[in-house]
């Protein structure tokens, strides 16, 4: 059994799917290689194939690891393209897809390297990559619909950040607009430290010139001019080695560098292109549903047609059953009875009776049928009822006197027949 082991992460720009992929490496101390698509191609026939081999057989020699393809649809378009010059990238394709299929042979080829995809319009890739056994796992990262998503992310990007007292980053997230992605979210709280940092050395520089000009004003006057110069002005070197408080170097980040930030920064995705990649989105998980439903669908019809398999087998064991018959011949039960009678007669008179049947006639119900599992099919264990018949004769014997004896036969009340049982 081949194990899988490629994931295609697609999504808007910025939305962190390097990060993504470098975080899933170092979680499981995992070697990283990171490929970017124009590196693999090259101008001489033969060479691009080539680099690609070279990526596999390195990532094979460093396993675990893991391969990271960013950018993939540059490296990996449909094939067929009239406007692809000698086929070169076909020719790309068609090696990626055979080095896709040799990650999957266990330990003697892939086993250990795990292959992880990026990019941005997985309409473009070839249909050949997104087939199981190569990037059959897809995972769609967008950008945050929640402003809880959002205060977050502002908390893990300024961790490190000295924040002012009253600053509150869910009041910040809370103006933010869902257009911004994970880099949008970094470019702002970059640039509300540098306006921080901005701002506080500027105020530096103003100390600075504040103490050189009380040193300025604090000089004798009968100091000759010359002699002014030999007394260097301080520096902001000079003033953070010797003259700087804590107050100096600590940087507080305020809520108005986080505002002005947001009044500068563009967002780096549109409404439009967001609307863009929730079309593709559900393009690609809707195939996905699609297929999922087709095979839930063929196997209830499998389902189905062996539990009506089974519904008429069983339904014509139970009828063979009721008759008597099995699978594999006939059981059927019959008794037959017959009966005697002797009478005498004394003094002339009519001795003829009614005979005693002895034999065994009228049918009797069958017992429960019970049913016994020989190798793939029922049997019936009992046959069917059995019928009889009973018989009788008479005969009379003449007295003293010479009376009439008559003979006279009857027939008698045949007793209840066993029935015969086949198997």
């Amino acid at each position: 059994m081949k194990k899988r082991s490629g994931i295609l992460f697609y999504g808007p720009p910025g939305t962190g799917k390097t990060l993504l992929a470098k975080a899933i490496a170092t979680s499981f101390s995992l070697n990283f290689f990171s490929v970017k698509g124009p590196e693999l191609l090259n101008m001489y026939i033969g060479e691009s194939e080539a680099n690609v081999r070279r990526v596999f057989q390195r990532a094979r020699d460093a396993r675990p690891c893991v391969v990271f393809f960013d950018e993939l649809d540059s490296v990996a378009p449909k094939r067929g393209n009239q406007g692809d010059s000698g086929g070169v990238m076909d020719r790309i394709v068609s090696q990626l897809l055979a080095e896709l299929d040799g990650m999957s042979d266990g330990d003697g080829g892939g086993g250990g390297v795990f292959v992880i995809g990026a990019t941005n319009r997985p309409d473009l890739l070839d249909q050949a990559l997104l087939r199981p056994g190569r990037f059959d796992k897809m995972l769609y990262l967008g950008v945050s619909d929640t402003h809880e998503k959002q205060q977050t992310i502002l908390e893990a990007l300024t961790r490190k950040f000295s924040l002012h007292p009253s600053l509150s980053l869910a009041r910040i997230a809370s103006t933010l607009p869902f257009t911004y992605t994970g880099a949008d979210l970094y470019a702002l709280c970059s640039d509300a430290m540098l306006k921080a940092i901005t701002r506080q050395a500027n105020a530096v520089d103003a100390k600075v010139k504040q103490i050189n000009a009380e040193r300025a004003a604090a000089a004798p006057t009968t100091q000759h001019p010359e002699q002014q110069h030999l007394q260097p002005p301080v520096t902001t070197a000079h003033f953070f080695d010797h003259l700087a408080t804590d107050e100096d170097t600590n940087v507080l980040v305020t809520e108005e560098d986080f505002l002005e930030a947001k009044r500068e920064l563009v967002p780096s995705v549109s409404v439009d292109e967001l609307g863009h990649y929730e079309r593709v989105r559900k393009t690609f998980e809707g195939q996905a549903k699609e297929k999922e439903r087709e095979k839930a669908s063929l196997e209830q019809i499998t389902v189905g047609d062996a539990a009506k398999a089974a519904a008429a087998a069983g339904a014509d064991a139970d009828a063979d059953a009721l008759n008597g018959v099995d699978r594999d011949g006939k059981g059927k039960g019959k008794g037959k009875g017959k009966g005697k009678g002797k009478a005498s007669g004394e003094d002339g008179v009519d001795g003829g009776g009614d005979g005693e049947a002895d034999g065994v006639g009228n049918e009797e119900d069958d017992d429960e049928d019970e049913y016994v599992i020989r190798t793939d099919h029922l049997v019936g264990a009992n046959g069917s009822a059995g019928k009889g018949k009973g018989k009788g004769k008479g005969k009379a014997a003449a007295a003293e006197d010479g009376g009439d004896g008559g003979a006279a036969a009857a027939f008698g009340e045949g007793a209840e027949g066993d029935e015969d049982m086949y198997q």
